[in-house]
Formats: C-alpha cells, sequence, structure tokens
C-alpha cells in the first residue's frame, strides 16, 4: 500500500506566519531608486526588494505596498508597513494565509522573481 505524502510548503526564515494563520509578518530590507521593482534576493536575515520608487514623501513605501500588493493579488489594505516605515528594514503584514502565497515566497527567497 503507497501513501501519498503531500509536502508543505515551508515559509523563508524572513516571512512568519502570525498564530492565528490569517495573516503574515514579512521582514523586508528595501532599497528605493532602483531602476525596477521586485525581489532582489536575500539581505542578511531579510529578503531584499528593490523599489523603482524614490524614498521621498513616502513613494517609495507606496510603491512597495502597491508591488506586494500586485504580487499576491490582495486589496491595497490587506498589505500594511508595521514597523519601519523611515528605515530600509521594514517589517510588512500582509492579510493573506500562508498558504496561499508560499509558493510565491519561496521563489523569492530562492532568487526567482516569478
Amino acid at each position: 500500500m503507497t501513501k501519498t505524502v503531500q509536502q508543505e510548503q515551508r515559509l523563508p526564515e524572513w516571512a512568519k506566519s502570525r498564530g492565528d494563520g490569517r495573516a503574515l509578518a514579512l521582514t523586508l530590507h528595501v532599497q528605493p531608486g532602483a531602476s525596477a521593482s521586485g525581489p532582489a534576493g536575500r539581505h542578511g536575515d531579510a529578503l531584499k526588494i528593490r523599489i523603482a520608487a524614490p524614498a521621498s514623501d513616502e513613494r517609495a513605501n507606496d510603491a512597495l505596498i502597491e508591488y506586494l500588493r500586485a504580487a499576491f493579488a490582495l486589496p491595497r489594505a490587506a498589505v500594511r508597513i508595521a514597523h519601519g516605515s523611515h528605515s530600509r528594514q521594514k517589517i510588512v503584514e500582509i492579510d493573506a494565509r500562508p498558504e496561499a502565497v508560499a509558493r510565491q515566497l519561496c521563489a523569492w527567497d530562492e532568487g526567482r522573481a516569478s
């Protein structure tokens, strides 16, 4: 008798599931003023994300939220900067079930922008 074992997609260390299983906290290192927006692999214990918006007037923060919202097909209210709004190191909370976004997060962690 053979059993089919479905492997659970694990989250990268910079992505933590909240206790209720309905949201995630992402530790990000944001590089504003880049030529294009997108993930750029690891930066220490964070995911580095390049943002094609300047850091002035909250434009980079707004662009980061919009990038993540679009990447996960979420409403704007589902993505917010919880800590570090005036720093490159940020904690971003996403209201999404971890299993719904785990594949994308793992691809980014491995350096794949898919």
